[in-house]
């Protein structure tokens, strides 16, 4: 599953103008240009800032702050609600017609994950699953997405834990333990 491309434009319309905030704020990069739609970005250019307001969360509530009349209560309920990011490395176990399974390797815990402008099977299309990606996982919409950067493992897993990672869906699926929203 991935996102409309009308959704797909409304998040990077609040996540852009949040990266190049936050930019200017923790003063990361000054070749980092002012941040909108359709720009060709290139994703280790903002992977540094993104990780800047992953570990000073707070700096989400400073952005609402400084832009709140150009901002609606919907987006900044969106905003606020990626202060629940999850950032981790995940195990992508399968494809689902609703999303991807993504199984936290620190915890176990197990989230259904939409892409953005492709599904994680298009994004993935060359991997042999399961694979292994360092990212983060955001609501948006009453769906869990990602913030659109990651970074994938080049490890490779033998049968037996291709059936355990199997075992732990089917289990927290059995269970519904399966987080589909933040």
């Amino acid at each position: 599953m991935r996102l409309s491309s009308e959704k797909v434009e409304k998040f990077y319309n609040l996540w852009l103008p949040l990266v190049s905030y936050a930019n200017n704020e923790g003063k990361l990069s000054p070749k980092l240009p002012m941040l909108s739609f359709g720009m060709n970005i290139k994703p280790a250019d903002v992977l540094p800032t993104a990780e800047y307001i992953w570990d000073n969360i707070n700096v989400i509530d400073r952005y609402i702050d400084v832009g709140k009349d150009k901002l609606s209560d919907e987006d900044i309920d969106i905003l606020r609600g990626w202060k629940r990011f999850v950032r981790s490395r995940f195990i992508v176990e399968r494809h689902l017609k609703k999303g991807s399974i993504f199984i936290d390797a620190e915890n176990g815990e197990v989230y259904q994950v939409s892409g953005l402008q492709s599904s994680w099977e298009e994004t993935l299309r060359y991997a042999l699953l399961p694979v292994m990606l360092e990212t983060t996982l955001i609501p948006f919409d009453g769906i869990i997405v990602t913030d659109g950067l990651l970074m994938a493992s080049n490890i490779c897993f033998g049968a037996s834990y291709k059936r355990s990672f199997k075992e732990h869906y089917m289990l927290m699926k059995q269970n519904g333990k399966i987080h589909k929203s933040l």
